[in-house]
């Protein structure tokens, strides 16, 4: 009956270190799951992270072309003006230069006047000499 008692306390102790092994195999998996389960999340918020970048990125090249365009655009607004006043310019010392030539007509048509009416005025005061000695 002892080695009963000692096969059946054997058992016993074989089923108790069964017992613990499974014991530490639940505790493992457990940490595995919830390391599996906190990875998981960590993996959803970085592609979230990654999606959120990617938005921002684009909205950036996007905004980035926009202003592109904008100083494109300025610059030739800007070329357009300088033409603008090139050509303005151009007109202008042409209008001075017709204005100029004109001047100088009209200058000559006075004197040309003045010459005549000169004239005029020697000739009568003649014809009134004449005839205030007559």
């Amino acid at each position: 009956s002892k080695q009963i008692i000692d096969s059946l306390t054997q058992n016993v102790n074989e089923l108790k270190n069964e017992n613990s092994q499974l014991r530490m195999k639940i505790i493992e998996t457990e940490h595995t799951i919830k390391n599996s389960t906190e990875m998981a999340k960590l993996k959803t918020t970085i592609i979230e992270q990654k999606q959120a970048f990617e938005l921002i990125r684009n909205e950036t090249e996007r905004k980035l072309r926009e202003s592109q365009l904008i100083h494109e655009r300025d610059i030739e607004t800007i070329h357009q003006l300088m033409v603008d006043r090139e050509q303005l310019l151009i007109q202008s010392e042409e209008k001075y230069f017709k204005l100029l030539v004109q001047k100088k007509d009209l200058d000559r048509q006075l004197n040309q006047r003045e010459q005549h009416f000169t004239a005029i005025t020697q000739r009568l005061n003649e014809e009134k000499k004449k005839l205030i000695v007559e």
